[in-house]
């Protein structure tokens, strides 16, 4: 899924240990926000088997690799700060 902007972008080149972002498949999943804000796209790891593989050949077993799922939470919350941000926009005449 990586277009010209995300191919290019410098945290490509970023690298823990001897892992980068671009050793990860990565998928893009667009959340419809609502209140007319449009789509947010995330992209990240597909699996977080292949995160937590990266932190145990680093040794970091105390890290979280669930940070690449998309959680349900994370996507409420984004619609939340949509339709605050709309609320506030149409308050002041936006």
């Amino acid at each position: 899924p990586l277009g010209p902007a995300l191919g290019s972008h410098p945290l490509m080149e970023a690298k823990t240990g001897s892992w980068g972002i671009a050793d990860f498949d990565l998928v893009t999943d667009e959340i419809e926000l609502g209140s007319g804000m449009g789509t947010a796209k995330i992209v990240r790891p597909a699996s977080e088997d292949d995160v937590l593989d990266m932190y145990v050949e680093l040794g970091l077993l105390d890290h979280d690799p669930y940070w690449a799922a998309l959680w349900p939470s994370s996507i409420a919350l984004a619609r939340g700060v949509a339709a605050a941000a709309a609320a506030d926009g149409a308050g002041r005449g936006e």
